[in-house]
């Protein structure tokens, strides 16, 4: 082991010029006795001798690595002293850690090269971050050293996230510390700034020391520090005093930082500032709370009451009381720390597990995309034979590869029928969800000659991914029919059970999308390098298809329609003359005795539920499913909240069915997951009255959007309306699905524009004030229209008479009875709002005029929770325009709290919208009908609303 302290000097020791710049460009820094020569496309390290000494140069070192060489994915962390970014590193498939430093000052280059140096000491070594490789930005005046990635981020962010860490994880930590700390001192290397920061974590449970910035190399001629340099928290008491120190100052500072991570707090008090601190460290033990009573249980304890009451196991408070002891040479050296009761009698622990607590998920996805895709394009680009690469990432039919027509045939036979994927894969989900375990199943198939793995019969929970991230859900089909959820079309698979992450595994396919075009560009035109001088470049007829494959993926029309394309819908594709010919059903017509009786079969982690909305326990479910995971805006800002009292108006008006409130719940805890809602309804088409169910709410779990269940909910709903002898359905929804009657703008009237502009619904036009807005869309304190007043009740006999007048004129439209119309339209606070005109001679109503309120979540505001928007409904303009009455309703709205007013461009709204200060919106809204063809109709031939 090294010495503690050496006091000998050694009288041949040159000090070398810091920075040098070459005749081509090259920048050399030197340290010690070493060259570090850097260019654009690498470093060469250089021994050199002392003039005084004897025997050949030193032998140099090349670290080849260029900023072409990288993809940049995210920055880590900036600060005074240079910026750290992730980057992607294709010629070796791995992520690593880019520091770029300024070189112009000297501080910052003195540091940068103690960082360097002590980093290509320590190749591969336990326990110490591993140095990639550095390269000079002239451009920039930087030097960009490359490091291993380490994706659980520091030891100080793991404890911010799980508060404290138990003894035995910590032990199995500090072993690996140690580790690393025992080869710098063995090779005469101090830290200076041993902390919980400078300590990096991967998620499989590897800390490793970084930071080497202010290191001191100590050979063994000067054995002693005298700088003061370091986090003052960590220095130990002979460096707060100036005293000459060495490697026991790493000792005291990694004591230091493990008492911070068992107890979850630095254990001095430092609120009194640097000098109380220093005076602290110098002169008080390290404060330590009780020892636990039962060495058995070593995790620690802590209260609801605080960090106070943690105890501490004999066994660490030995060992952290022998790291800092005030006197270095008390201290154990970090080899015989490594024998010490803490480390050699901790029990086995799963560091992997625990370091579960920093994964980040969406990060891992797309590193996995980023490793499979650039193997991918770099075996395809320079041609590879090594058949058990290529086999792993191209096969004919693949969404990643050129169909049978393009691909060499010789490469096909070559991969044909062999199974080399799961070797690959297995290191990618690894790397992707960490603790994965695999299940095959492999049953031959006469699929162009290949083998294909499928999952087992009954099997849950599994999925199967192919060699390019293309999913196929291996689940029982929840609509009950044969086969699999297919996202791509392959020949090689395998089937891996994850382990709660059902979610996470679907987002692969959509990274892998998104980042084909970077690959391509990005490695194809690359020249090849030495490494690659052997291989071919790629061929031109190489090049054209890969062009091809991404521009016709820009062009494709729109997605092929796999479930409705089986409904009795309207397709797209269905010849013009058709569906002008005549209205009618599409479905050949049923009775009842022909419907299935009983609901579709579910697996068995699922059942069915009639939920019952007068049950306040299962209102709050539909509301709370509803407002977690129902309709969003595309930029993921607002959310509808659909309170109890608006889904009581919604879900159960006149001869409403409560089996038609229809979800799915986890058979295991009752949770509901899934929900869909069919409300009865009269609606013309035409010349034609339907009777017609309106689909509503449908609703399913984030976390179970790949399982099919949509479809399944549709087919359970259809068949529950159906056993009452209808046939017909109409809804809507923002999404393109075969095949619309039309569709309608949203348009918003401004009404609270300091809100609207806060939460990022609208904004501030361009040579506009707050104050210039708000004056803009200023309205009158009280409506306008003579005889105007709130509907009540007995108004519904004369409501009901002008709006069937009314929307006798329009193509699609309610047929509303008395009891439709005292529903829909009598007043409930924060739900409708109805207001009719009366003629204050002969007291008859005349015109009509309402609006719905429906809130929207505002996601990650921290000043505003909720929008109130007020919803434009049903107005009959008879003695007053409908100019007029929409612009009361805008009074009406605003002088009850509304933020917002929205409308379609439906009736006779298009030309009036503008004119008060509607602004277009970004949403569309389709009309869709079940089982019913008929042409096309303009927006302002509809009639219709629908929540």
């Amino acid at each position: 082991m090294p010495p503690k302290l050496s006091l000998q000097v050694n009288t041949s020791q040159i000090i070398a010029p810091s920075i040098e710049i070459g005749p081509s460009g090259t920048l050399k820094l030197f340290k010690s006795f070493q060259q570090y020569e850097f260019n654009n496309t690498g470093m060469t390290r250089n021994a050199m001798t002392s003039p005084l000494a004897t025997g050949a140069a030193g032998l140099s070192q090349s670290y080849q690595i260029a900023e072409k060489d990288v993809q940049f994915t995210r920055t880590l962390g900036q600060g005074a002293s240079g910026l750290v970014q992730k980057a992607f590193w294709p010629a070796k498939a791995e992520f690593v850690a880019v520091k770029k430093i300024s070189i112009l000052e000297r501080e910052k280059r003195h540091q940068l090269m103690n960082d360097i140096k002590a980093l290509c000491n320590t190749p591969d070594t336990p326990g110490l971050i591993r140095f990639k490789g550095a390269y000079h930005s002239a451009d920039k005046g930087q030097i960009a050293v490359a490091l291993e990635y380490m994706d659980g981020g520091s030891l100080a962010d793991v404890l911010e996230k799980v508060g404290h860490i138990p003894e035995p994880i910590l032990a199995a930590m500090t072993k690996s510390v140690l580790q690393g700390l025992a080869y710098l001192h063995a090779n005469h290397t101090v830290h200076r700034d041993i902390k919980p920061a400078n300590i990096l974590m991967s998620t499989s449970g590897e800390p490793k020391i970084s930071d080497f910035g202010i290191s001191a190399f100590v050979d063994n001629t000067i054995a002693q520090c005298c700088t003061f340099l370091g986090t003052v928290t960590y220095m130990s008491p002979e460096r707060i005093n100036g005293q000459p120190y060495a490697f026991p100052a790493d000792i005291w500072a990694l004591g230091l930082a493990l008492v911070e991570c068992a107890t979850g707090r630095y254990p001095y008090d430092a609120s009194g500032g640097t000098m109380q601190l220093m005076i602290a460290l110098l002169e008080e033990e390290c404060p330590l709370p009780p020892e636990k009573r039962n060495d058995a249980d070593s995790t620690g304890d802590k209260s609801s009451s605080g960090m106070d009451e943690i105890t501490l196991t004999g066994v660490f408070r030995d060992f952290v009381t022998k790291c800092m002891a005030k006197d270095p040479m008390r201290r154990p050296t970090a080899e015989e720390l490594l024998q010490h009761p803490f480390i050699t009698g901790a029990p086995p622990v799963d560091l992997r597990s625990f370091m579960k607590c920093m994964y980040n998920r969406t990060e891992k996805v797309e590193d996995a995309a980023s490793i499979v895709i650039s193997k991918f394009y770099n075996n395809l680009a320079f041609n590879w034979s090594d058949e058990d690469s290529i086999a792993a990432f191209y096969a004919p039919e693949s969404i990643l590869a050129f169909g049978p027509a393009e691909a060499p045939e010789s490469a096909l036979q070559k991969i044909k029928g062999r199974y080399t994927v799961a070797q690959h894969f297995h290191i990618m989900m690894a790397q992707l969800v960490g603790d994965v375990a695999f299940d095959f199943h492999k049953q031959k198939h006469k699929h162009r000659g290949s083998t294909r793995a499928n999952a087992p019969p009954g099997d849950e929970g599994e999925v199967v991914i192919t060699h390019r991230v293309v999913i196929r859900d291996e689940a029982p089909r929840l609509d009950g029919g044969s086969g699999s959820d297919v996202l791509g079309v392959y020949d090689e698979t395998m089937v891996v059970r994850l382990r709660d992450v059902d979610a996470l595994v679907p987002g692969v396919g959509f990274y892998i999308k998104a980042q084909q075009l970077r690959w391509v560009q990005a490695l194809l035109p690359r020249k090849v390098g030495k490494e690659h001088q052997n291989r071919q470049q790629p061929s031109k007829d190489i090049k054209d298809a890969l062009s091809a494959l991404f521009l016709a993926d820009e062009n494709q029309p729109k997605q092929s329609y796999a479930f409705w394309g089986t409904q009795p819908v309207a397709q797209f594709n269905e010849a013009s003359n058709t569906i002008e010919a005549a209205d009618g059903p599409i479905d050949q017509p049923k009775t009842v005795a022909d419907v299935r009786p009983d609901p579709l079969p579910l697996p068995p982690t699922f059942e069915w539920s009639t939920c019952d909305v007068n049950d306040p326990v299962q209102l709050k479910e539909i509301y709370e499913l509803l407002s977690l995971h129902y309709v969003e805006d595309d930029e993921n800002m607002f959310r509808f909240d659909y309170s109890p009292q608006f889904l009581h108006w919604a879900l159960q008006p006149p001869g409403y069915k409560q089996e038609w409130h229809c979800g799915v719940r986890a058979s295991r805890t009752g949770k509901l997951l899934a929900f869909i809602s069919a409300i009865p309804a009269v609606v013309r088409v035409r010349d034609q009255d339907l009777k017609v169910v309106e689909i509503n709410f449908l609703c399913v779990h984030k976390k179970l959007r790949q399982k099919r269940l949509a479809p399944v909910l549709i087919k359970e709903i259809t068949r529950r309306v159906n056993l009452q002898n209808i046939w017909q359905a109409v809804y809507t929804a923002g999404v393109v699905l075969p095949k619309p009657v039309t569709e309608g703008q949203y348009w918003h009237r401004n009404l609270n524009p300091k809100k609207l502009i806060a939460v990022g619904f609208s904004r501030l036009a361009s040579r506009m004030t707050m104050a210039r807005t708000i004056k803009l869309y200023k309205l009158p304190e009280k409506p306008l229209t003579p005889g105007l007043r709130p509907m009540e009740p007995r108004d519904v006999p004369a409501v009901t008479s002008i709006l069937k007048k009314y929307l006798d004129q329009y193509k699609l439209a309610p047929c509303f009875d008395k009891d439709e119309v005292h529903h829909w339209l009598v007043p409930r606070e924060d739900v409708v709002t109805a207001y009719v005109v009366e003629n204050p001679e002969t007291k008859a109503v005349t015109d009509l005029v309402s609006f719905y309120t429906l809130p929207s979540t505002v996601i990650g505001n921290e000043q505003y929770k909720s929008l109130k928007a007020a919803y434009m409904f049903y107005t009959v303009p008879v003695t007053a325009s409908a100019r007029q009455l929409l612009n009361d309703a805008l009074i009406l709205a605003q002088s009850t709290g509304h933020d917002v007013f929205n409308a379609l461009d439906i009736f006779e709204n298009e030309g009036l919208l503008k004119d008060l200060k509607f602004g277009i919106g970004d949403g569309k809204l389709r009309y869709y009908l079940f089982n019913w063809r008929t042409a096309e109709m303009k927006a302002n031939e509809v009639g219709l609303v629908m929540l």
